[in-house]
């Protein structure tokens, strides 16, 4: 992601934590399931 940013206007809007947005429940939802994923990537800090 950090990478796509080089290249596309991006603007992060935070939004409260299960505040009942859909988007936002949905993309918790998808980052638990990723998490339980037994072949993650390591998280490696990049830079913009």
């Amino acid at each position: 992601m950090l990478e796509l940013c080089k290249f596309h206007e991006v603007k992060f809007k935070w939004v409260r934590g299960h505040a009942g947005d859909p988007e936002n429940e949905r993309c918790d939802q998808l980052a638990v399931e990723a998490a339980k994923q037994p072949n993650l990537l390591p998280d490696v800090r990049g830079e913009i």
